[in-house]
Order: structure tokens, then C-alpha cells, then sequence
């Protein structure tokens, strides 16, 4: 067989080429610096925009709303609270508000929902996933399959009227107002009529 034509360069024509691939660069035009600015600066921008997003604030505002609903509504006799899916006894960080149809998958209709949400321990919402098939079998022991049928009408259905940016502010409003008054019936009716 022939050998290959290829002769492989030496050590003073590797260090050649690399000095004249270093010179050669092209120099940064107007636009590039821009950019490259812009890049470096997105970090930033991103976060104030975060911070005076008022959707942002009230998706957090309307959240400890749902945690302060859950805090009382879920309270056991003992003053104790308990993972919904393991029955054990969860405090602090370990307590989570966990729901049985994700956020994803539920969107905004299930995502608040107070049928949707109980307390869970940071291992079975976060690891587990939320423990969903364990969540549904005891949602229905407990309240029944009615119940739990609600729930899952609402698990694909979006809230066409709120497709805006002022129709979200407008949900998030009235959500905050239905969760600071604290009336489950009225938050489970008001998220039922969204539903299209």
C-alpha cells in the first residue's frame, strides 16, 4: 500500500502557525461590540425585569396566599402537619405545597386550584416528582372520586380569556382577592367558569 502524502509538521511550524493565527484575527467591528455587550448585560437586565414585573410579584403574592389557605386548612388536630403521600411528619424547609396535577401539565387552572394542592414532604414533591399516582389514591379515599373528577375536568382546559398580559394581571387580581377572603367553594367556582 502507498503511504499518505500527509507529512506531519514539526515543532517549529506548529508554534508558526499558531503566532500567525493569533495575529490574524479580525478586529471587532461596531457591531459585535454591541452585541457582546448586550450578552454581558442580559444577566442583569433579565433580573430587573423580573423585580418590577407586576405579573411576577403577584404570581408570588397570589403563591403565599395558596401556602397561608394550606397552613390553615391542612392543619392536623395535633397542630401538627403531615406529608399528604407518606403520612409523615413534615416542618420547615421539609414542608412543601405540593400538587397532584403539575403546574405543566395543569397550567393555570390547576396550578392554584385548592383541590390540587396539599402539603408534601420535600422528597416526595421535589425527588418523587410529587407522588402522583400515591396522591390521586389518596385524594380519593379521603374526598371521593367526585371530587377528584373536578380536578382532572380542569386538567386540559386553559382560561381563553385571560391570553393577554392585561388578562393575566386581571386572574392574578381576582385570585388574590378570592385567596386573602379564603372561601374554597368561591375559588373552586371562579376557576370552573375560566375553564373553556
Amino acid at each position: 500500500m502507498k503511504k499518505g502524502t500527509f507529512k506531519q509538521k514539526s515543532y517549529e511550524e506548529k508554534l508558526e502557525a499558531q503566532k500567525s493565527s493569533t495575529l490574524r484575527k479580525k478586529p471587532m467591528n461596531k457591531q459585535s461590540i454591541i452585541s457582546r455587550s448586550k450578552i454581558a448585560k442580559k444577566g442583569q437586565i433579565s433580573r430587573k425585569k423580573a423585580i418590577s414585573n407586576p405579573i411576577s410579584k403577584m404570581k408570588k403574592q397570589l403563591w403565599e396566599l395558596c401556602r397561608q389557605f394550606a397552613l390553615k386548612k391542612f392543619q392536623s388536630k395535633d397542630g401538627k402537619y403531615y406529608c399528604f403521600t407518606s403520612g409523615k411528619e413534615i416542618e420547615g424547609s421539609n414542608r412543601q405545597l405540593g400538587h397532584m396535577i403539575p403546574s405543566a401539565v395543569g397550567g393555570i387552572l390547576c396550578r392554584y386550584h385548592p383541590y390540587n394542592l396539599r402539603w408534601q414532604s420535600y422528597f416526595e414533591n421535589i425527588n418523587l416528582g410529587g407522588n402522583g399516582s400515591e396522591f390521586y389514591k389518596r385524594l380519593v379515599n379521603i374526598e371521593g372520586q367526585e371530587y377528584v373528577d373536578r380536578l382532572f375536568n380542569l386538567k386540559y382546559k386553559t382560561a381563553k380569556k385571560y391570553k393577554t398580559a392585561k388578562g393575566d394581571i386581571l386572574f392574578y387580581q381576582k385570585m388574590i382577592e378570592l385567596y386573602s377572603i379564603g372561601n374554597e367553594t368561591d375559588i373552586v367556582d371562579y376557576l370552573e367558569k375560566l375553564a373553556l
